[in-house]
């Protein structure tokens, strides 16, 4: 599962990471995924200008 997020300054980026981890949990993204699969690796992606930050979880 992967969530991108466009960030204003580099500053936020890491909230924006965090911010898009929080909306893969808030709507449930996840659930429909684990009835097939026994893992499903989760990204929260943070762009401003040409860096990147990315997080990740893994889902059981």
């Amino acid at each position: 599962m992967i969530e991108i997020k466009y960030s204003r300054s580099e500053n936020q980026m890491l909230s924006d990471c965090r911010a898009a981890m929080q909306q893969i949990n808030v709507k449930q993204y996840v659930y429909q995924f684990l009835k097939g699969y026994q893992a499903v690796l989760c990204y929260g992606i943070a762009f401003f200008g040409k860096q990147c930050l990315v997080k990740s979880i893994q889902s059981n």
